[in-house]
């Protein structure tokens, strides 16, 4: 993240790699640049953010097993629209997101993301965690060919084929020091 002017605008690089056997990843990649504008100034962001993001980057995928389009590597180009609001009060802290991908040579392999996220505070220091996750999935290229064992299925070693995913979640967590300790850019947790 890099600020463009000093109270909206930034320039967003990302780069990632890993692996996933549950997703047939032997290893997988992303290079992406793309723009960042926040609609409150970035003096405020400790406190509330209102942004929205666009990048367009390039994923490199070596598959495990062949997928059911019949490859074992690809690379493929893809864009992102996000969008962000997020409060951290005396209350505790709130988050809402929504995010559109696309793969560019087929835009009907996309993905819709919803999250929220509220953390409410209990006490100094103790805080109420709550968060969920829709996912309408249509961009599994990974999906390696052929059937799931019963035990792939059971041990959650293979992703199946699905139009939705969904998350939930909640716990506790415990903060010690200033809620700003470990701030350095807000902006790098998204």
């Amino acid at each position: 993240m890099k600020s463009l002017d000093e109270d909206h605008w930034a320039a967003v690089g990302r780069i990632s790699t890993g692996d996933s056997t549950q997703q047939n990843y032997k290893h997988s990649s992303r290079v992406a640049t793309g723009l960042e504008y926040n609609i409150f100034p970035y003096s405020e962001s400790t406190r509330r953010a209102l942004l929205f993001q666009y990048t367009v980057g390039v994923d490199r995928y070596d598959y495990i097993e062949r997928t059911i389009y019949d490859k074992l590597q690809e690379t493929r180009l893809n864009t992102s629209l996000q969008g962000l609001l997020a409060f951290r009060q005396p209350w505790g802290f709130s988050l809402f997101s929504a995010e559109y991908i696309t793969y560019l040579h087929d835009l009907g392999k996309n993905r819709v993301e919803l999250e929220g996220q509220l953390d409410l505070r209990l006490f100094r220091g103790l805080s109420l965690n709550t968060k969920g996750k829709l996912s309408i999935v249509h961009d599994q290229l990974y999906l390696r060919a052929g059937t799931a064992s019963d035990e792939e299925i059971l041990l959650r070693r293979q992703r199946l084929a699905t139009s939705y995913r969904y998350e939930f979640s909640v716990g506790f967590s415990y903060q010690f020091g200033s809620i700003f300790n470990n701030v350095v850019n807000p902006r790098w947790d998204r």
